[in-house]
């Protein structure tokens, strides 16, 4: 009876060995194998600052995390330069741009991705304006035909959900120091490269924030929203956000 105890024993320590060794080897499988076919951290870095438009000497605290977030593999970016924070969600299959969050500072991201199609080559054509339009409209010199642009695309046409330009509002303060909610509308349409008809849940609602009037103003392009900040005074864009799902 004690030999067969001893045996039993040695063959019980024997079991636990050889499923602790499996149960290692998988795990570590596991945990490779969640990463197989996802970007890394420095393409994703990499990624936020090529759509920012700079390079790693002009920000600082650049770091990224891979997080598992809505069933989905992500990178949180995040970095500072001219005194803006930027944040970046960017899906770690692919690369993907999910959502970009900017705040602060005198600059924001110099890449308007509507500028990405392939060029013709070709200067545009120059056309006067319309104070200095000629009299005579005999002339058999031919009008050049503008081309709608993307955020002037006709009412029955969809309107494609794409990121906002980068560009600083240009607009200057109104006379009568409010701009309005309309006029703010506007500003954040222009700036996505949208139309009025190609979004829904249109509305901007005038808060008191740090001191000074802006407008909240929201709306959705397909599955993609948009939220914008704008000086009630002066139209700046104070900040924006875009989140797709």
């Amino acid at each position: 009876m004690k030999r067969l105890s001893g045996t039993s024993k040695n063959i019980v320590i024997l079991c636990v060995g050889v499923l602790a060794v499996i149960a290692a080897f998988l795990a570590g499988m596991g945990a490779t194998g969640l990463r197989v076919g996802l970007i890394g951290r420095e393409e994703a870095k990499a990624v936020a600052l090529a759509d920012a438009g700079l390079d790693g000497s002009e920000v600082s605290a650049l770091r990224a995390g891979l997080e598992f977030d809505d069933g989905r593999f992500v990178y949180e970016v995040d970095f500072y330069s001219g005194g803006a924070e930027y944040e970046y969600v960017i899906r770690a299959k692919d690369g993907d741009i999910l959502a970009r969050d900017i705040e602060g500072g005198s600059r924001v991201p110099a890449q308007d991705v509507r500028q990405a199609q392939p060029s013709t080559g070709q200067p545009p054509a120059a056309q006067p304006p319309a104070s200095q339009a000629p009299a005579d409209q005999s002339s058999t010199t031919p009008t050049p035909t503008s081309q709608p642009s993307a955020s002037q695309a006709p009412a029955d046409q969809p309107s494609i959900c794409q990121l906002p330009t980068s560009q600083p509002s240009t607009d200057q303060p109104s006379a009568g120091g409010d701009i309005g909610a309309d006029r703010a509308k506007e500003i954040a349409l222009e700036h996505a490269g949208l139309t009025q008809e190609g979004v829904s849940f249109l509305r901007a609602e005038r808060e008191y924030d740090d001191g000074r009037l802006e407008y909240e103003v929201e709306f959705y392009c397909g599955r993609t929203e948009y939220g914008y900040a704008i000086d009630a005074v002066s139209g700046e864009i104070l900040e924006y956000d875009v989140d797709s799902d």
